[in-house]
């Protein structure tokens, strides 16, 4: 289903002249987009249930900001503008989260997601993906140095927290897995046209050319007498 889904998506999201990297680009960032959805209906449901408003409407914030995301690159096909908007939002919304619910502790370390940002600038093919990484190294440092002024505290039962930090890890490990299996998916395809397009091509030359002279254009030199 999911290898289905991801061919849907690769259809509708490139246009006539992408390449083969920036078509599987394209495929995962919109891919990713739709899986972190699920996670944050559910936090921000859970949230609002524990008298958590302010934590409830980042999450829900993320889907609102992300389906315009979405609908914008459907009619403009601007893939820089989506991909910028997806990393800075799964940046800082963890991290305001986080700040939210009190601290490391009661917020399950919901900063890790901001994680994901300097992954996904890797994989989405984003220029600069080290700026990326060093964004998230600041935000975890600024949370330490806050962490004693914040409440300390939430709504949140216990044994939900600790659930939340099993939630937590156990999610953005499948999905940067996902990520990465999908990446490595897209590029062994491309890898495969590639040389059933150059055995084409080779095949091509052969019937126009001599073997001999075939093999010395291949071999790359350009005079031959």
């Amino acid at each position: 289903m999911l290898l289905a889904l991801v061919d849907q998506i690769a259809r509708r999201a490139s246009v006539p002249g992408d390449g083969t990297d920036v078509r599987t680009q394209k495929t995962l960032l919109v891919l990713s987009a739709l899986l972190f959805m699920p996670p944050s209906i559910v936090w921000s449901a859970v949230y609002f249930v524990f008298g958590e408003p302010l934590s409830a409407a980042i999450p829900f914030a993320y889907i609102i900001l992300t389906v315009l995301g979405l609908a914008t690159f459907a009619l403009t096909r601007r893939f820089a503008l989506l991909r910028w908007v997806e990393l800075a939002l799964i940046l800082v919304l963890p991290f305001a989260l986080q700040l939210s619910l009190g601290g490391f502790v009661p917020s399950s370390a919901v900063v890790l997601w901001s994680l994901l940002a300097p992954i996904g600038a890797l994989v989405f093919g984003a220029p600069r993906p080290s700026l990326w990484l060093l964004a998230f190294l600041a935000l975890v440092a600024v949370a330490g140095a806050l962490e004693g002024s914040l409440r300390g505290t939430n709504g949140l039962p216990n044994l939900l927290r600790t659930t939340f930090f099993v939630l937590n890890i156990a999610a953005i490990s499948t999905l940067t897995v996902t990520l990465l299996a999908v990446f490595n998916r897209q590029r062994d395809d491309a890898m495969h046209l590639l040389a059933v397009e150059q055995e084409r091509s080779e095949g091509l030359l052969l019937n126009i050319l001599p073997k001999q002279i075939a093999d010395r254009l291949k071999a790359g030199e350009r005079c031959i007498s």
